[in-house]
């Protein structure tokens, strides 16, 4: 990430009131320090996990979107 996590928070907040359970995505700028044959994508099975200080970890299994019931 370009900018910290605490840094986005504190920029969102300028212009819009944060409540519990709100959702704040991001993005990575396209060939941030890979070129097109190093860049790595998720794939089914890859274990993404983002840990915040102070509020806790997230722990997700990619799962191909084929293979999901509806």
């Amino acid at each position: 990430m370009i900018f910290g996590f605490i840094d986005i928070l504190s920029y969102v907040s300028t212009f819009m009131t944060l409540k519990p359970g709100d959702i704040n995505t991001t993005g990575t700028p396209t060939k941030l320090n890979q070129t097109g044959d190093e860049r790595k994508w998720l794939k089914a099975g890859d274990m993404f996990e983002m840990h915040v200080p102070e509020i806790g970890t997230l722990k997700n299994t990619v799962q191909d979107e084929k293979t999901l019931a509806i």
